[in-house]
């Protein structure tokens, strides 16, 4: 629209529907200039877009940047800005998906970036908000002129914001426009190369084999290997043990789970070691590692510490006045000392679980022997000891 003034006409570019786009603006400027001199606070590639078809005769493009923010440091400020420009910009691609799905126009404007035709530097001195558009015609008669406002390099700052710019008309004025201009993109910061990785991801052709493998990973993500699944392809001992031997695995599973507990037994050489091999790393590697993966997120740091430790071996002594969550007692065929102390073994051994203790016995005829069942000598002492006691209180009574 145009306002009327005393001195002079003011020409106002506000996105107003009955007036002038930023848009349009640079569309009719598009087909008489030879260059952009363009300073924004950021910077998106919809812009661009909205002029796809207009902007390539350009000779030259050159797009000061900011991010609106500030830091202390230069470094810190340079890094921050970076940043944010390339974020901005990624998301601004992403938006423009919606309505471009396969981002038509984008690669000419990659073209350009690589080939210097588009310039993008990023002020990295202090916080840049400024927005200005200085068009140089190809015609020296015409001459150079400007737009200065509040408009973005975006699309929604060409389109549809309501914005206010003026154009500057001036030869005079627009000189030191320039002079400005020119000052600020020396001390700034060079960011093609950044733009052109950010936009690059986004055109990069796939073949459909990475498409697929890539869908694969998604749709498993997160997901929980059942136990078939991980005896089939993470379990190092279920392929070396025989079918007589899964079998048994899987029977002491089965039982151990009913009645919270199973003794393995078998005669001699038939591999009972291979099959609690096979039962220990199921139970630590497998179903261990994801209840104290649950247990990082619901209890407490005591919690993790029990995680941290990981699987003990350690000797029944050893594991002495100490207690975990399960036990697993590997009970050699023989064991020294008399029955008694071999019960005393096994009760400690057992009370070291607090939630399942699990033994695994060589030999099913060691479960007729001490400590699981008594002996002669155990069943002499204990009626020794029940007559000593009845004598006791006879003698008392009388």
């Amino acid at each position: 629209m145009i306002t009327e003034a005393k001195a002079r006409d003011l020409f106002i570019v506000d996105n107003s529907v009955s007036g002038w786009s930023a848009l349009r603006y640079l569309e009719e400027w598009c087909s008489i200039a030879k260059a952009f001199d363009i300073a924004t606070g950021y910077f998106e590639i919809g812009a661009l877009l909205a002029l796809d078809g207009r902007w390539q005769p350009l000779q030259k493009i050159r797009i000061l940047m900011g991010a609106e923010m500030t830091y202390r440091t230069r470094k810190a400020l340079l890094d921050a800005v970076r940043s944010r420009a390339a974020e901005r910009l990624d998301a601004s691609i992403e938006a423009d998906k919606d309505a471009n799905p396969f981002l038509h126009g984008v690669p000419a404007i990659l073209d350009a970036l690589r080939s210097r035709q588009i310039d993008c530097r990023v002020y990295d001195r202090d916080k840049f908000h400024a927005k200005a558009y200085i068009t140089h015609a190809k015609l020296e008669v015409v001459g150079s002129q400007a737009l200065v406002g509040s408009s973005n390099f975006s699309k929604p700052g060409l389109t549809t914001n309501i914005e206010l710019n003026v154009q500057i008309q001036s030869a005079r004025e627009v000189a030191q426009l320039q002079e400005w201009y020119e000052a600020h993109w020396t001390d700034a910061s060079e960011i093609t190369d950044a733009v052109i990785e950010t936009i690059s991801r986004h055109t990069h052709l796939y073949t459909p084999f990475d498409v697929y493998a890539k869908a694969l990973q998604e749709f498993f993500r997160g997901h929980e290997l059942t136990d078939t699944e991980w005896e089939e392809t993470r379990s190092r001992m279920f392929h070396s043990i025989d079918r007589y031997q899964k079998e048994a695995y899987w029977a002491l599973l089965k039982i151990a789970r009913q009645h919270g507990g199973a003794f393995l037994c078998d005669g001699v050489g038939l591999g009972k070691t291979f099959v609690g091999l096979m039962l220990i790393e199921r139970l630590v590697l497998h179903e261990g590692i994801l209840q104290q993966a649950r247990r990082i997120h619901q209890r407490s740091r005591a919690h993790r510490r029990v995680r941290d430790q990981g699987v003990r071996a350690m000797t029944i002594h050893q594991a002495k006045n100490r207690e975990f969550d399960s036990v697993i007692v590997l009970w050699p065929y023989e064991v020294a000392g008399s029955a008694e102390r071999q019960r005393r073994l096994l009760y400690n051994a057992i009370t070291r679980a607090k939630r399942q203790a699990l033994v695994v016995v060589q030999s099913p005829e060691r479960l007729t022997r001490p400590p699981f069942v008594p002996d002669d000598g155990d069943v002499a002492t204990r009626q020794n000891s029940e007559a000593r006691s009845e004598s006791g209180a006879v003698r008392k009574h009388r």
